[in-house]
């Protein structure tokens, strides 16, 4: 995720949503991890700010740890200055579709990680 925009929506996210984050940190990463249903509703809310969803990365919760699986999706960057509605619908098609088939094909074990 995008810490810029993200800094400019974050009092914006739902406090039960917020709440239901993942820290990445002890990953090395500054960002956080989404259960599928709330990456879902994440997604909701940067679309409504205007903001495309570049991709995301997915991690498996296995022994009490979240680790990288490989597996990822992300949209080409266009007029990412001024990102047209029609592309920032696009984003957010390919980012539901994938997540939901995701899970329907893995099941429901895994973090997403949302890139904006």
């Amino acid at each position: 995720m995008n810490n810029y925009n993200f800094a400019k929506i974050q009092n914006d996210i739902p406090s039960d949503l917020m709440a239901k984050a993942v820290s990445a940190k002890a990953m090395g990463i500054n960002d956080y991890l989404w259960k599928w249903n709330d990456a879902l509703r994440l997604i909701d809310l940067f679309v409504e700010h205007k903001l495309p969803i570049l991709g995301g990365d997915v991690y498996e919760y296995i022994d009490n740890n979240l680790k990288y699986t490989d597996n990822s999706w992300s949209i080409s960057k266009r007029d990412l200055f001024a990102p047209s509605e029609n592309y920032i619908v696009e984003s957010k098609n390919l980012a539901f579709t994938y997540i939901k088939n995701y899970i329907k094909k893995n099941g429901e074990n895994y973090y997403f990680l949302i890139i904006i």
